[in-house]
């Protein structure tokens, strides 16, 4: 059986994702299981893969337990690991990004859309820094950055998949992790008739 993973922070907000790492047994994958009490009945996750490192998001704050079983060639589960408790407290700080809600699409039929933006407003306001990325590739690029003395800002994006978060005075994050929202082009079909019947002219004889 696998070891018990360890988690690479003892401090988890919900909402934060935590990396979980574990060693001592091999195969084709593993398979990790979440559970809100220490018998597993009441399973909250069960997520599979193949290297021994994942990284979890707990979505709500309070005890969380996490085993972890290998799975050899022939599709076979060990005996699971010991579980470890992770202790999620609620999220302290305003993470609470009002527009666009995480995972929102926007449909446009230009090159472009309009996405506006707007956040809860902290004790002592701004000014903020709004920042959006681009989510699609690899490594991250930055879209946009936008000073504004108002919690809210807007700005012109081509389709794809972005991150967006906002900084407050000192450069420190309004929120424990970014909002995805996406832009897609809508397509237009146009109904053309299976058959054309053009008009045949009749033409003048001399």
């Amino acid at each position: 059986a696998p070891a018990a993973p360890q988690p690479d922070r003892s401090d988890v907000r919900s909402g934060q994702s935590v990396l979980l790492e574990w060693a001592g047994a091999s195969g084709l994958g593993y398979r990790v299981e979440v559970a809100s009490d220490p018998g597993f009945r009441q399973r909250i996750a069960e997520i599979r893969t193949r290297t021994s490192r994942l990284e979890y998001r707990p979505n709500q704050p309070g005890p969380l337990y996490v085993r972890v079983s290998s799975i050899d060639a022939n599709g076979l589960q060990s005996v699971a690991s010991e579980a470890i408790e992770l202790r999620v407290r609620p999220d302290d700080r305003l993470r609470l990004l009002r527009k666009p809600a995480d995972g929102t699409t926007f449909e446009t039929r230009e090159r472009t859309a309009v996405v506006g933006f707007s956040w809860v407003e902290p004790p002592g306001g701004g000014p903020y820094r709004l920042e959006v990325s681009a989510a699609d590739g690899e490594t991250e690029q930055t879209m946009m950055e936008r000073a504004s003395e108002r919690p809210e800002a807007r700005g012109r994006f081509r389709p794809g998949r972005y991150r967006w978060g906002v900084y407050g005075p000192g450069g420190e994050p309004l929120f424990a992790e970014p909002f995805t929202f996406r832009v897609e082009r809508t397509r237009i079909d146009l109904e053309v008739p299976s058959r054309l019947r053009w008009p045949n002219p009749r033409r003048s004889r001399d």
